[in-house]
């Protein structure tokens, strides 16, 4: 991929939820997607190894499409 992750916030497991907050500035920033007149936003929600210090167990990082390298 030719593009570094870009981290937008961490998630913490409640029961069958995975509440995640990132900064609203950080969201205004990301790539926008159009579909029939509406712009859309993808994330990926991905777990971490270990639990963090703040007993986060999820990262959100900006989605990016994989693309094969045309030989």
């Amino acid at each position: 991929m030719s593009k570094e992750t870009n981290f937008l916030g961490n998630g913490k497991k409640i029961g069958e939820t995975i509440r995640v907050t990132m900064r609203w500035a950080d969201l205004l920033k990301l790539t926008k997607n159009k579909f029939k007149g509406n712009k859309y936003i993808t994330v990926d929600v991905l777990p971490l190894r270990n639990e963090n210090q703040f007993k986060q167990t999820h990262t959100v990082v900006e989605h990016v499409p994989y693309k094969k390298d045309e030989e």
